[in-house]
């Protein structure tokens, strides 16, 4: 008798057990259901941009240019799902963002020249990842005509031609402004007053 009496307090206290569990896990089912029925309703209310938007970055970035300071910051590829997708605003804060790092990538120990190479690939870089991260291919085709990027060596002969610098100043000029983007579109951006 008192094995029986053990036995059914042992499978009693487990089926108890058993049902606990059942209840967290349709609490929490219940729960997912619930959030992802939110989030469905609530992109449903929605314009196509901003439902791709919340769909792509998956941060609930919603709108045209709404970006968190940490993705400008991220390294390309951190956020290279991101490529084809972003707004040209988005993708020139992070260009702009990157931009101002160069000086900080470069190494100091090498001379002026190999500084002003390395600069100038930097930049190059940043500008065919920022390229690559713009949802707007037809304009980034017609950039990449239009402001194409320049070789060290074309752009030491665009700064002695346009500036009138001979090839010395012409390297520190590149070097000096490697971290410096185009005000005009900053500005078209409302990046810059």
């Amino acid at each position: 008798m008192l094995c029986t009496k053990s036995r059914l307090f042992f499978w009693h206290k487990k089926i108890i057990s058993n049902l606990s569990s059942l209840h967290i896990l349709r609490s929490v089912w219940t729960a997912g259901r619930t959030a992802l029925k939110i989030r469905q309703s609530s992109k449903a209310s929605l314009s196509a941009e901003q439902r791709e938007r919340v769909t792509v970055d998956g941060l609930g970035n919603i709108g045209q240019g709404k970006i968190y300071s940490s993705l400008t910051e991220r390294d390309y590829n951190d956020i290279i799902h991101m490529k084809g997708k972003m707004s040209n605003e988005d993708v020139r804060k992070w260009y702009v963002s990157h931009d101002k790092t160069i000086p900080d990538l470069i190494d100091k120990s090498l001379p002026i020249e190999q500084q002003a190479r390395q600069a100038c690939e930097l930049r190059n870089t940043f500008r065919t990842q920022a390229r690559e991260l713009m949802k707007d291919q037809e304009l980034r085709q017609q950039l990449d005509k239009t402001d194409p990027n320049k070789s060290f060596e074309e752009l030491i002969k665009d700064k002695m031609q346009r500036k009138g610098l001979d090839r010395t100043h012409a390297i520190e000029y590149i070097l000096k402004t490697a971290s410096k983007s185009r005000k005009s579109v900053n500005k078209a951006f409302g990046l810059e007053e």
